[in-house]
């Protein structure tokens, strides 16, 4: 099971996240049938959107898009403020370290 554990300083002004997201990107693995390079790409963005929408406040949802011009291409991700993820691939299949072309 995922976790995510935050803290913020007496002050405020400093807040910390830790996220462990090892069953969501192997989920998405599975679901997604990634190669390596797709699977990093992807579960890194989907990390990144659990941790931007873990800061929000509320019932609000967060996307993330990166669209890249290799043959990786765009990635797309949604999570909300409860923990829920998900995202998609563009190229699930390529593997950068096959073809080279980043």
């Amino acid at each position: 099971m995922d976790k995510i554990i935050k803290t913020i300083s007496e002050s405020g002004a400093f807040r910390a996240y830790v996220l462990d997201s090892t069953e969501t990107v192997r989920t998405a693995q599975e679901k997604h049938h990634t190669q390596a390079s797709s699977t990093v790409a992807l579960g890194r963005t989907l990390i990144a959107s659990q941790i931007l929408a873990a800061n929000e406040k509320g019932d609000t949802k967060i996307t993330v898009k990166v669209l890249g011009t290799s043959s990786l291409g765009a990635i797309i991700t949604v999570a909300d403020t409860k923990g829920n993820v998900k995202g998609l691939r563009k190229n699930p299949g390529v593997d950068i370290k096959e073809n080279g072309n980043w």
